[in-house]
């Protein structure tokens, strides 16, 4: 298997740089590259698709309010302010953090202000608290969202700025505790794209950081320790830049568990190491511990927490808006809880992806990050690389994608490989696949799992039974099974409106657009049509007794079908139709009613339910006459 690509070495300071001057190069004026540079953070840092990327700039332009982009995502509201090379200056960013203070506070003239901004002053309130409600109602709404304000430049930040970044952020963060700004120059930009890649960067890796144990056993290569929550706080100002690159997610900072977590620090400290299951930290090495008066001291080289990423980072928030109190040091000092903290030497990362898979079952991690860490996907990527496809198992995993490999063999795009299947993607398509939608496809359209690709993703992660089902001694490992569903997804996507919000089509005179939901349920009718197809008498490539079970398909059948566009086109037109006739069967209907989303989750499967949709199939692939010039060409293509 070819080793992982140093990827520090590849996604150095100097390629970022080169890279978003040549994404802005084309720009005609000094206006058009700031909002080409947006664009940039916006595809390569919060790696937003095109279309979502147009949407969240409708707000830049005349009456912006200092807004350049925002947009939702998982009960997070991100708002951006991009200032491209001289566009930064210390004064740029005070009047961007007043800005964002005065929409929270909704106060200034925004009399010129354009409809877009007004439409976000209101998605500001849904999201606000007021001061009133007061910090410690953990109860309230405001606390299952985050408002995140992000200033971004490609310039470097001088001291003067990093102190006014202090007082703006004091400002900004005091109004509410479900708000948030960070600021960001090249070195952070630097950092963030490593971290998406769980990198750790070259200038950390040297690093001895030091760290107090209020009691301690060393066995083997793992230190086991009581650490108090205050010395755990002191720890991570000094690591804070870098303790997470490796975490298998990132903080999730409106989530339940969170909630829970800054309940107990605050009022049962106390109890933090009896209802927390600790933390993990990995580290190239560690010394002995030193017993001192005050307990034990331990240096650790190139630190990271594995696990217990989201009860770091309360602790470490929780301490810091304590430390903006007039009386920090009592409030500190009253603190006394202790809590777990398990540090393994793991020099040569060996063992890292086993620790990480383990340690965080205890937790909700999201399904599809563990196939980041399982063996048969980076094989499978490596397939996938083969056919110009880059297939994404971890998340965020595609940013620079065309820059981190420029120096190594792969890069996506088209190739002798993907040529034949390209139609079934179109011209815009970036040739990355993601883990998640792969998994999907597969376990639908080959597997039968609609209701799991649909609407159960989890139950497919890796170790779960289902996905024990998908993978395991026997699965076929040739990537044309998980390439072939996952292309007909695009398709039914990109070219029919399954799946997509903005379809729009109208199908059904009453009810909603059906193809909004039913994408899973596509590539599931596709195989299966495929496979009746297959049975006609003109062509008696299966067995007409035989299930319809795509892997009795021959993969060599399969390929060129798949390579041959007029034919596979014609069968993705009948699948379309077939689906059309099937939600318009008035047994469907009756048993669907207006709730085609219940319909999907529990009734779809159902044996009567597969057999009306069987029977549709069947209607159409009967008519002879409308079908027999395809059925003669799929025969001369296939070659019976």
């Amino acid at each position: 298997m070819e080793k992982r690509p140093n990827l520090s070495k590849i996604l150095t300071l100097p390629a970022i740089k080169e890279n978003i001057n040549e994404f802005v190069s084309n720009a005609k004026s000094t206006t058009e590259k700031g909002e080409l540079f947006c664009k940039w953070v916006l595809k390569f840092i919060f790696e937003l698709d095109d279309d979502t990327i147009e949407d969240s700039i409708l707000i830049s332009g005349p009456g912006d309010n200092g807004v350049d982009a925002f947009f939702e995502t998982n009960n997070e509201l991100i708002v951006i302010q991009c200032k491209y090379d001289t566009a930064h200056n210390t004064n740029s960013m005070v009047r961007t953090g007043v800005q964002f203070e005065n929409h929270l506070l909704r106060e200034g003239d925004y009399t010129n202000a354009n409809q877009v901004f007004m439409d976000y002053l209101d998605k500001i309130g849904e999201y606000l608290t007021t001061p009133e409600n007061g910090r410690d109602d953990l109860d309230a709404d405001y606390r299952v969202k985050q408002i995140a304000f992000y200033y971004i430049t490609n310039s470097e930040f001088k001291p003067n700025d990093t102190k006014e970044q202090e007082v703006q952020k004091g400002k900004i963060e005091r109004i509410s505790s479900n708000v948030t700004i960070e600021f960001i120059d090249i070195q952070g930009i630097h950092r963030m794209i490593l971290k998406s890649q769980f990198e750790l960067p070259d200038e950390y890796r040297e690093k001895k950081q030091t760290i107090w144990l209020k009691n301690q056993f060393v066995t083997g290569y793992t230190c086991v320790a009581e650490v108090s929550i205050k010395d755990f706080y002191y720890f991570l100002r000094k690591v804070i830049e870098y303790i997470f690159f490796s975490n298998v997610r990132n903080y999730l900072p409106a989530s339940t568990i969170n909630k829970e977590i800054a309940k107990t620090f605050r009022d049962a400290d106390k109890d933090f190491w009896l209802l927390n299951n600790g933390i993990t930290i990995l580290c190239d090495d560690f010394e002995i511990p030193k017993e001192f008066s005050k307990g034990f001291c331990i240096d650790l080289f190139a630190p990271q927490i594995v696990n217990g990423c989201q009860t770091a980072s309360v602790i470490y928030k929780e301490f810091e808006q304590l430390r903006r109190k007039p009386n920090s040091k009592e409030l500190i000092d009253l603190k006394e809880g202790t809590i777990l903290v398990k540090i393994i030497k793991d020099k040569h990362h060996s063992q890292r992806d086993g620790i990480i898979r383990c340690t965080n079952r205890q937790n909700v991690v999201s399904a599809m990050d563990f196939y980041a860490l399982d063996k048969f996907q980076k094989e499978l990527k490596e397939k996938f690389a083969e056919y110009g496809y880059f297939y994404e198992i971890q998340r965020k995993e595609s940013q620079f994608i065309k820059y981190k490999y420029s120096k190594t063999t792969f890069k996506p795009g088209k190739n002798l490989m993907n040529k034949e299947y390209n139609y079934l993607t179109g011209d815009k398509f970036s040739f990355v696949l993601t883990v998640k939608e792969v998994i999907q496809a597969y376990a639908a359209g080959l597997h039968g799992k609609i209701i799991k690709a649909s609407h159960n993703i989890g139950e497919l992660a890796p170790d779960t039974s289902d996905s024990r089902d998908l993978f395991n001694t026997k699965t076929n490992g040739d990537v044309r099974y998980f390439l072939y569903p996952v292309l007909i997804a695009k398709y039914a996507n990109y070219f029919l409106g399954y799946g997509s919000r903005k379809s729009g089509v109208p199908i059904l005179e009453e009810g909603p657009d059906y193809r909004k939901t039913t994408l899973s349920l596509f590539v599931y009718s596709y195989f299966r049509l495929l496979c009746r197809f297959l049975k006609l008498p003109q062509l008696l490539i299966l067995n007409t007794l035989d299930d319809d079970d795509p892997f009795k398909i021959p993969l060599e059948t399969m390929e060129k079908i798949f390579k041959s566009e007029e034919i596979n086109k014609y069968l993705l037109g009948m699948v379309d139709d077939v689906l059309f006739n099937f939600f318009d069967d008035t047994s469907i209907k009756e048993r669907m009613g207006k709730n085609i989303t219940r319909f999907m989750k529990s009734d779809i499967e159902k044996q009567e339910v597969l057999a009306t949709l069987t029977a549709k199939m069947d209607s159409f692939l009967t008519k002879t006459k409308y079908n027999s010039q395809k059925i003669q060409k799929a025969k001369d293509i296939i070659g019976n």
